[in-house]
């Protein structure tokens, strides 16, 4: 399943999103929708229409569109028009694609099942509340393509339904000539958009997850669920219900999908409920220790990219939550460190597809004296590789020193620092907890004038910066930001549109803890109080 689809999906389903298409009046505007919306979710469109219309179609379209502009200029009105020469017989891309592209967000789709009929309707996907005067020229409906996969009573394969369309003006209805164990739509998890489904389906894909085949109908399903228990529509413990058998699944997408939800789904707990902090941390564990052991810290021969990035992520992951010194795994690591400073060459080779877990453990598990710290900052200063450098100044940035961040600053502005400047505060607020996100936030108000002055109106970076505060999830941390950042718009330049997006997510953030974090927590002391 796509990281390019997450991550659009994420942004997209924000108040502040944008259609594709938008007018701009200035270059600091243009310059400001090279964004997640221009990449991703045009990108992520694009492959669902080679879905929809097929590889063969899509391509023989698009060669008629390369064809007939090349050496000119072209709309994306007359990419669609090509598209239609190639098409199946009664399909309208342009019809299709415009409520995709002039038109911000995507619909959840809402699968009811009664005996034989299937009904399939659609809404807009929304976290938060839709900003004043926020109107579509389709309503905020989509021309959706839609197809199921199911295992049907006394089979034993799975069955994949034909594409059908959810019109904008009207549910589909399907009639089933045959009784379902569990169905999922979005099959192959191939279209944008969320899938949601009466209590009894979900009941039914929770007891049956193992069941469904391709991982990214596994990894598509788990984030449409907690999607919706983002946003309520969906309880969290049926969310969390279908991480509980991830101890045995050996698919990198679903383990990283699963892991990220059960990771943000912990952040949203009070920090004064420590019993269920710990028990997140506990779970998490659990989750990693079966992947951990069997695949150990070492590569083996011919194994794929899934496997070696499956290790790398139980590792980092394993580390962190088990917050031991004494664990064997976490002296493996710490050894392993020990010997790159000494020999960095030769060690990185038989460690490179861990490295970055190796890097970030050091610092974690750091004596009161930084010593880690103190080898990690002269392999930064001696590196002349960039990607090296990007991982030093992150795991170097999880310091819980203020005086080693300061040092990171320091060095940040100096006239050739190992990376850009913007990159070891944004890492700080990333990568440093809590402490490290209000440091960085402070650094960033105290030093406002520097940054500007550095990146001016029509950098880039000036959005890095910006987006700092946005893991904040108080009411008082969302009016100081609004605050700071209204009494300087005349110089955040192209950061604009990403401090509405900042501003946006902080509520969101607000509004998830206060209304989700009691039953997160309640969750996970009933799931380890029904193990004794």
């Amino acid at each position: 399943y796509p990281d390019e689809i997450v991550a659009a999906m994420d942004f997209d389903s924000s108040p502040s999103s944008h259609p594709i298409v938008v007018s701009v009046s200035s270059p600091e505007e243009l310059n400001g929708l090279f964004d997640t919306i221009s990449y991703r979710k045009g990108s992520s469109i694009n492959w669902m229409m080679q879905n929809f219309m097929g590889q063969d179609a899509f391509k023989k379209g698009l060669a008629t569109y390369i064809e007939k502009f090349k050496w000119g200029n072209a709309e994306m009105i007359d990419l669609f028009e090509a598209l239609n020469t190639a098409a199946p017989k009664g399909m309208n891309v342009t019809e299709i694609m415009l409520t995709w592209t002039e038109q911000m967000g995507f619909p959840y789709l809402t699968v009811k099942i009664d005996d034989t009929k299937m009904t399939v309707s659609q809404d807009r996907f929304l976290r938060g509340q839709a900003k004043d005067g926020d109107v579509s020229p389709y309503g905020y409906k989509w021309h959706v393509p839609f197809q199921f996969i199911g295992q049907a009573m006394g089979e034993t394969g799975v069955y994949t339904s034909p594409i059908y369309w959810v019109k904008p003006d009207k549910p589909l209805e399907i009639t089933l000539d045959k009784e379902f164990t569990w169905v999922k739509g979005n099959a192959g998890g191939k279209f944008y958009y969320i899938t949601t489904y009466d209590n009894d389906v979900w009941s039914q894909l929770g007891t049956n997850i193992e069941s469904i085949p391709e991982a990214t109908d596994r990894t598509s399903l788990l984030y449409d669920a907690f999607s919706l228990a983002k946003t309520g529509k969906l309880p969290y413990k049926s969310a969390l219900d279908l991480t509980k058998d991830l101890a045995d699944e050996d698919e990198y997408v679903v383990m990283y999908r699963g892991l990220v939800e059960v990771l943000d789904a912990k952040d949203l707990v009070k920090e004064e409920d420590t019993e269920a902090k710990a028990l997140y941390k506990k779970y998490v564990v659990e989750m990693l220790e079966p992947t951990v052991t069997d695949l150990g810290f070492t590569a083996k021969a011919g194994e794929s990219i899934a496997v070696l990035k499956m290790r790398d992520l139980a590792l980092r992951n394993y580390l962190k939550n088990v917050a031991n010194e004494t664990n064997e795994h976490v002296a493996t690591a710490l050894d392993l460190f020990d010997q790159f400073v000494l020999d960095p060459i030769t060690v990185k080779a038989n460690i490179r597809d861990i490295f970055v877990t190796i890097t970030r453990t050091a610092i974690l598990y750091d004596d009161a004296n930084h010593a880690n710290w103190d080898s990690m900052w002269d392999l930064l200063q001696a590196s002349e590789w960039e990607a090296d450098q990007k991982i030093y100044i992150a795991a170097l940035a999880k310091t819980n020193s203020n005086e080693k961040r300061d040092k990171m600053i320091d060095e940040s502005f100096k006239p050739k620092p190992k990376s850009d400047c913007y990159r070891y505060l944004y890492y700080i607020a990333i990568y440093g907890g809590s402490e490290g996100l209000d440091y960085a936030w402070g650094k960033l108000k105290e030093r406002w004038a520097d940054y500007t002055l550095k990146y001016n109106s029509t950098s880039f970076s000036m959005g890095y910066l910006v987006e700092i505060p946005a893991a904040f999830d108080t009411e008082k941390k969302y009016d100081e930001v609004k605050e700071f950042f209204d009494a300087n718009t005349d110089t955040i330049g192209t950061g604009l549109k990403t401090v509405s997006e900042t501003l946006a997510t902080i509520k969101t953030n607000i509004e998830k803890k206060g209304t989700y974090g009691g039953e997160i927590a309640e969750w996970i002391k009933d799931y380890y109080k029904n193990l004794i």
